[in-house]
């Protein structure tokens, strides 16, 4: 019968196991922002009109340096690309909330906040796997 009960220190175990999983999605999801899929530009096509090289280019069309290729829009892609970005700003969002809520000295035996938390990796793990997939998709279309 011992066996079944929670030992006295498994929240505070939790708490640094969520902290430890919460902090490394948030990387993970930042290093996504920051070398994103299809790579980024490295040379403004500024000079040659759009990228097709027709000397009609708005400003829409003109991708600077540094910029997402695939943000550009002229990628059958592009759509992967938006719900690959939303779903890891998402992510990162809920993971620096859930790590947000443990530091900040909630008590975690108050059920508000359990159910806070496993919304939150509810949430962060849904989207991940969203972010996944659509980086399979990314790769499968360019």
């Amino acid at each position: 019968m011992k066996y079944l009960k929670y030992p006295t220190d498994w929240l505070e175990e939790t708490r640094g196991m969520l902290i430890v999983v919460a902090g490394m999605i948030a990387t993970m999801t930042f290093q996504a922002a920051v070398n994103p899929p299809g790579d980024v530009r490295q040379g403004d096509n500024t000079n040659s009109g759009n990228i097709y090289g027709s000397p009609s280019s708005t400003e829409s069309e003109i991708c600077y340096a540094g910029s997402a290729v695939l943000a550009c829009g002229v990628s059958d892609a592009f759509d992967y690309f938006l719900l690959f970005m939303n779903f890891s700003t998402i992510s990162f969002l809920a993971s620096l909330s859930v790590t947000l809520l443990l530091i900040s000295g909630f008590p975690l035996h108050n059920r508000l906040c359990m159910w806070l938390l496993s919304m939150g990796m509810c949430i962060i793990l849904s989207c991940l796997a969203l972010t996944d997939l659509f980086d399979h998709c990314i790769h499968d279309h360019s």
